[in-house]
Formats: structure tokens, sequence, C-alpha cells
């Protein structure tokens, strides 16, 4: 998301500041300036948002994770409760 977001975002500046100012009928100099100008500043406007997404995302995802690790620490695993312990003690007194 870091490396993608600012890419594009600057092209499509780019691309919004050249047609704009071929429909106001500005030289090709004019247009291609400010469209080089427009593409750098909206390039660290990616980089700022595209950073702020990536670290949204990346704290859902380990959100999620945690979530799902506690729940699987606190689900009962066949063979680790007393219960499970005792049957295995009766079955085995039932075999001796």
């Amino acid at each position: 998301m870091t490396k993608r977001f600012p890419g594009f975002i600057a092209m499509f500046a780019f691309f919004v500041v050249c047609v704009c100012g071929l429909l106001t009928d500005a030289t090709v100099e004019q247009v291609c300036l400010r469209a080089i100008v427009g593409m750098t500043v909206f390039y660290f406007i990616g980089l700022a948002v595209g950073a702020i997404a990536n670290r949204i995302i990346l704290e859902g995802t380990y959100g999620e994770k945690e979530k799902h690790k506690k729940v699987a620490e606190s689900a009962p695993m066949p063979g680790n409760t007393k219960a499970s312990k005792q049957v295995e003690n009766v079955a085995q007194v039932k075999t001796e």
C-alpha cells in the first residue's frame, strides 16, 4: 500500500492537471510545469496517506490474529483438561 498508492495518486494528479490545462487553453510549458509540480506534491501526499492506510490495515490484521489466538488459547484442548485426565486414569484402571 505504501509503495503503490503514491504512484497512483501522483499519476492521477498529473493527468487531471494536464486535462485542465488543455481545456483552459494554457501553453504547453505552463501545463507541463503545473503537472510536474502537482505530481510531486501529490506523490508526497500519497506517501503520507499510504503509510496511514498501511498502518490501519496492519493493526486490523494483527488485532484479528491476537483475538483468534486468545480464543484458541482459552478453548479447552482434548487431553489437557481435568476431565479428560480422569477419564484416562479410569481407562487405565479398568485395563489393569
